[in-house]
């Protein structure tokens, strides 16, 4: 045994520490501080830049940096697919990006000139935002770390884990909604909508722009934050099935807490409420790490990724119903917290059959989908 081999034993014995948990709570508090940051920002830039200039003119803008962004990101991808082939040197670089984006500029005015476009489509670029703070947040988190991120495709024989990991994340959106069919939401009574206007339609156009390709974004990250760089860094300490109870439960109890803070408080989030709920996410990590630990001690076998996280799922939803006979919670909020739960579980252990980051994040990207408030209405008009 080597002495790189020998320390990550010595590792995993001890499983993680302060230093370890430290760095998960700074990553994930970042990630939430920033993106908020981000979001406030951009609305204050949109409607700087729709009151100062010609709206064909920001529409270029806005069409040709997500153009950009859409070929960096590939090209980032291929890098670290193939780092074999040659590299083009950084100045050749520079000017192959300076003369793609004045092209990209320039096909987007004209199309914006022949075509009745909106400057910003749908949610594209706050969820493009987002999505990129919290990716490039585990980014960060990977390379400190040393982490190898999992950006391939799932194998051919990770196939049908992968159909069923993106399946069963929709259907735990579908739950929510039922839940709050069940509990008689008011949103989704026909009555509601006709209060402020008629029913919305569900178009193909809209429906792409407001919620495939933002949720889609939202989800990346999501995945590359929480399965390819937490995950994957705890997995070194704690075994797979310690890693993917913990992420389960980081996800579910993180959840929770964002939606206690904005059930009982007026005023906007803080930072001392986003690091309450990142710390109280984190404590349950490592409390659901123990709990692993004690359990494969008590059999004197390794769990399976599918019992752990299954299991600490179903400890959070637990959890939330014993808590909401004191708290009143309704049953939207309670599915809301068992379903993300839920979808933490099924990211976790798709990422660990799959290896790759990919299927996690179609995972999260298909319950936000379903969840996402124009789809979530017309899915409760259809249950109905």
């Amino acid at each position: 045994m080597n002495p790189q081999s020998l320390h990550r034993s010595v590792d995993a014995e001890r499983g993680p520490g302060l230093r370890e948990y430290g760095s998960v709570f700074l990553v994930l508090l970042a990630s939430r501080l920033l993106g908020e940051f981000v979001a406030d920002g951009f609305e204050a830039t949109r409607e700087l830049l729709s009151d100062a200039l010609d709206p064909q003119l920001v529409g270029a803008v806005v069409y040709a940096a997500l153009g950009l962004a859409v070929l960096g990101a590939a090209y980032a991808a291929r890098r670290r697919l193939r780092p074999t082939r040659a590299a083009p040197e950084r100045h050749e670089l520079f000017t192959l990006a300076g003369a793609t984006a004045m092209l990209l500029l320039f096909g987007a005015y004209l199309l914006h000139g022949a075509v009745d476009l909106p400057a910003f489509p749908g949610d594209v670029v706050p969820s493009l935002l987002a999505g990129g703070v919290t990716a490039g947040a585990g980014l960060l988190y990977a390379r400190s770390r040393d982490i190898d991120l999992r950006i391939e495709a799932p194998k051919r024989d990770a196939l049908p884990a992968t159909g069923l990991t993106i399946l069963v994340g929709a259907l735990a959106g579908l739950g929510w909604i039922l839940a709050l069919e069940i509990g008689g939401n008011p949103v989704f009574r026909p009555a509601f909508a006709g209060v402020f206007g008629p029913e919305p339609q569900l178009r193909v156009g809209e429906l792409f722009w407001n919620a495939v390709l933002p949720n889609l974004f939202v989800g990346v990250g999501l995945g590359v934050l929480y399965n390819g760089a937490v995950q994957e860094g705890l997995r070194e300490r704690v075994g797979a099935a310690g890693a993917a109870a913990a992420v389960t439960t980081l996800i579910g109890v993180t959840a929770w807490g964002s939606g206690e803070f904005a059930r009982v408080a007026d005023a906007p989030p803080t930072i001392l409420t986003a690091a309450v709920v990142v710390l109280l996410g984190v404590l349950g990590a490592s409390i659901a790490v123990r709990g692993t630990r004690f359990l494969q001690r008590t059999r004197d076998a390794d769990a399976a990724p599918i019992v752990t996280a299954s299991a600490s799922a179903l400890v959070v939803a637990v959890a939330l119903m014993a808590v909401s006979a004191l708290r009143w919670y309704p049953p939207g909020f309670v599915a809301s917290g068992a379903s993300y739960a839920v979808v933490g579980a099924t990211a976790a252990v798709g990422y660990e059959r799959s290896r790759s980051l990919w299927v996690p994040a179609l995972s999260f990207a298909a319950y936000l989908f379903v969840v996402d408030p124009d789809v979530a209405l017309h899915v409760s008009r259809a249950l109905g």
